[in-house]
């Protein structure tokens, strides 16, 4: 806690935390947007199985493209990519800034990463997000449910959407937020989940290189046979490893996310002029039970996770990318201007 105490009135340590909350935030603003866009058919299949909008995954498909063509299925992936660029830049910086705190206090071992750390501070990024998304995904679900399917119906813009949710949903602010509450039950835990999952996976693969190194017969090199454990400055891993780590992360966090995200669903997709006493998480998944059982739980699992691979794989390929060019570019700024590189 000292040395957490020292950083708090060190002016270099807040330039340099502003500098990497920057840098993360910047990389991940543009992995999300990117992730949003190819993963916004899945979405929007997903969404409309959640809120019984159709029936079965074959119908909710043939029926969208027969009557909205390609473009029914990225209904809502505009104002999503507005919601995303902030989002994942609060999302990305805060991580990254609440990982390197936490460091500090309780320091990893031997293979540089503390999960417990990287969970917390997760899950603190995904309040935060939580609280911001929660608008957007309200307007991006009432986007996808409003004329579904149905041939002449109107689909609403974003500016359309807010109007209606303002006059119709008590106000700019309480119709906006609706539903805010189950996002913030959905991402907290699953957060945590998503980044733990991501670094393991990258630990798993420094851990496998430390331990063949280790293993391999060379004369000439020193290893600390004492342990297998990735060194403290990993090397930079391959593609295939980040893209596994992404898909892994997507997979597990939205496995455990998908009861909640529901809930969301039916909250958020409601009539906009549905009493709030109605749209209270335990009253709406109470309701759900009572009428479907508990498969109404696992509505859209299908789109859902296979969904989760190729966005969250492309979100982290593209933040890992962006990170390391942005990071060698202000390294070489840095440089350039005789700045001490720390």
């Amino acid at each position: 806690m000292d040395v957490l105490a020292k950083r708090l009135f060190d002016w270099h340590a807040w330039a340099d935390d502003l500098k990497a909350f920057s840098l993360d935030a910047a990389a991940g603003t543009i992995g999300g947007v990117v992730g949003i866009w190819v993963g916004s058919p899945f979405d929007v299949v997903k969404t409309r199985l959640q809120t019984g909008a159709f029936k079965s995954l074959w119908s909710c498909v043939k029926t969208t493209h027969a009557i909205e063509g390609l473009g029914g299925f990225y209904r809502g992936a505009m104002v999503s990519s507005l919601g995303q660029a902030p989002n994942n830049f609060l999302v990305f910086g805060t991580y990254g800034w609440a990982s390197r705190s936490l460091d500090v206090v309780n320091p990893p071992d031997a293979s540089g990463v503390s999960f417990l750390n990287v969970y917390l501070a997760g899950s603190w990024s995904g309040l935060l997000q939580s609280v911001a998304l929660a608008p957007f995904e309200h307007i991006k679900v009432q986007q996808q449910v409003l004329g579904a399917g149905r041939q002449g119906a109107p689909h609403p813009g974003v500016a359309e959407c807010i109007k209606l949710l303002s006059e119709r949903g008590g106000g700019v602010g309480r119709g906006l937020m609706r539903g805010w509450v189950a996002t913030t039950l959905r991402d907290v835990p699953t957060f945590g989940l998503y980044f733990a999952s991501f670094e393991w996976v990258k630990w798993a693969y420094l851990r496998s290189q430390a331990r063949r190194a280790a293993e391999a017969p060379s004369p000439a090199k020193i290893v600390n046979t004492a342990s297998v454990s990735a060194p403290a400055h990993a090397p930079e891993v391959p593609t295939w490893v980040i893209l596994a780590g992404g898909g892994l992360a997507g997979i597990v966090s939205w496995s455990l996310a998908l009861p909640a995200d529901v809930i969301k669903s039916n909250i958020q997709g409601s009539d906009i002029s549905t009493p709030r006493s109605e749209l209270r998480f335990l009253t709406v998944g109470r309701r759900l039970l009572a009428e479907q059982g508990p498969q109404a739980f696992l509505k859209g699992a299908l789109p859902c996770i296979v969904r989760s691979v190729p966005v969250n794989a492309v979100t982290f390929l593209v933040y890992d990318t962006c990170l390391r060019h942005f990071t060698a570019a202000a390294s070489r700024g840095a440089a350039a201007a005789g700045e001490p590189l720390r």
